[in-house]
């Protein structure tokens, strides 16, 4: 039983240092960005429109890691706001305003100025 506890706690101590290291470096930070511009180009394209991948860029290195983390959670649930007209699963509606009021709660859209994603991504 000890030898199942040391493993334990041996691998909680070595993720949460891994954890720590990729939260507080710029490897971390870049790594979100980079997925939140992929994602973020796909919808657009889904939508037919053209956003500035490097204007956004320089947007979105003001935030903390932890505004991207948030921005990450929003746009994996709700990757591409549906065309005018459609309805949302009312679950999937439901977890995006959770995530889109904490967005505006701790005031993201005010610090990166990501207005070309409006009607994109984010509700216009």
């Amino acid at each position: 039983m000890k030898k199942v506890a040391i493993t334990l706690f041996g691998i909680s101590v070595f993720a949460g240092v891994g954890y720590l290291a990729f939260a507080n470096t710029p490897i971390g930070k870049n790594t979100l960005i980079r997925w939140l511009l992929k994602k973020w180009k796909e919808a657009a394209d889904k939508k037919q429109k053209k956003i500035d991948r490097e204007a956004i860029k320089k947007e979105l290195q003001k935030l903390r890691y932890s505004d991207l983390e948030l921005l990450t959670a929003y746009t994996w649930i709700m990757p591409v706001l549906p065309n005018h007209g459609q309805q949302l699963n009312k679950s999937k509606e439901k977890r995006m305003l959770k995530f889109y009021g904490k967005i505006n709660e701790k005031k993201i859209l005010g610090r990166a100025n990501l207005t070309a994603l409006e009607n994109i991504v984010f509700p216009g």
